[in-house]
């Protein structure tokens, strides 16, 4: 793992305001971490606490109120792309980005779970530069799934008690040539869609 690697981890351990603690292991390259055999075994005691107690699920935000939220997570994490369908849509005055599918596993729920349950908050980059992502809006589940005059631009479709689908609306114009969309879930997974409006 290089510093360019660690410097990814870390970011991502901080998104949201959180600040993870970080144990850098790597069992297979001694002299990179840990090169005197007392920081090595350091390291394991680490490994070795964490199987005493129970592992302890990360959860990311559904709101903006729960942030700076402080959790603690226990065990080990693997990475899940949650799987997506969407598309944006033309619908006169303004553009809508329509989900019809979120679904997300975690090794800790031991199931998939295809019902929005696990739609943590959706980031947009109007325009992506083809480089860097540039954060131009986002809106956490709570927003989404709200009645609130100021969230009218989102909405979620239900039948007969089942979310079926969660749309945004954009106004024409707000969209550039290469919009890009981030979706998290819950467990702290994420999958990056390029989406071009459909004729």
């Amino acid at each position: 793992m290089d510093s360019v690697d660690e410097a990814r981890i870390l970011a991502k351990s901080t998104l949201h305001g959180r600040h993870n603690k970080m144990i850098p292991v790597n069992i297979f390259n001694t002299k990179q971490y840990g090169s005197s055999e007392d920081e090595r075994s350091e390291h394991y005691k680490e490994i070795e606490e964490l199987h005493k107690t129970p592992f302890v699920k990360l959860r990311q935000p559904r709101s903006k109120n729960d942030i700076n939220n402080i959790e603690e997570m226990k065990g080990f994490q693997f990475i899940y792309k949650p799987e997506i369908s969407c598309k944006l849509i033309d619908k006169g005055d303004f553009i809508e980005l329509y989900v019809d599918k979120f679904s997300s596993y975690s090794i800790q729920a031991e199931e998939e779970q295809a019902d929005f349950s696990t739609l943590s908050s959706i980031f947009v980059n109007y325009d992506f530069n083809g480089d860097t992502f540039i954060l131009d809006d986002f809106r956490f589940w709570s927003e989404i799934e709200s009645n609130l005059k100021e969230d009218f631009d989102t909405r979620v479709e239900i039948e007969d008690t089942v979310i079926k689908a969660v749309a945004w609306k954009f106004l024409k114009g707000k969209l550039g040539e290469k919009p890009i969309f981030i979706f998290s879930d819950i467990y702290g997974n994420d999958v990056t869609v390029k989406l071009h409006l459909e004729e």
